[in-house]
């Protein structure tokens, strides 16, 4: 599969699985170590618990994922998580990636690529 935008669950999951990364225009966001690259270096080295909250809203794209589902996923890794958990680090994803990047949708979040392929 080419770097691109992928508009279905199952592209998004090809994606993942031939990449390692999900690439959208010149950002390419690597889950297993947190890198987010633009042009191909490294722009910002997300924490565990961003890089994991990316990767759900990521996953579920063009979907919207409620607090409710990040938490459940959250505590599947074995952290406790709760809403204002989820809004911080909802928070810390805007400011270092683009704050356009995770729209906020009633009860939820939508992962939004448009953000950065202008």
């Amino acid at each position: 599969m080419k770097p691109g935008t992928y508009v279905t669950q199952e592209e998004i999951e090809n994606a993942w699985r031939e990449l390692g990364a999900f690439r959208f225009a010149t950002w390419e966001f690597l889950p297993d170590t947190g890198d987010v690259r633009v042009n191909g270096k490294v722009h910002y080295r997300l924490s565990e618990t961003e890089a994991e909250t990316l990767k759900v809203l990521i996953n579920a794209f063009p979907m919207p994922v409620t607090v409710k589902q990040v938490i459940k996923r959250m505590r599947l890794t074995g952290t406790y998580w709760n809403s204002d958990t989820v809004k911080v680090i909802v928070s810390r994803l805007r400011a270092r990636l683009t704050p356009e990047i995770i729209e906020t949708i009633p009860r939820g979040y939508r992962f939004n690529p448009e953000a950065v392929l202008g």
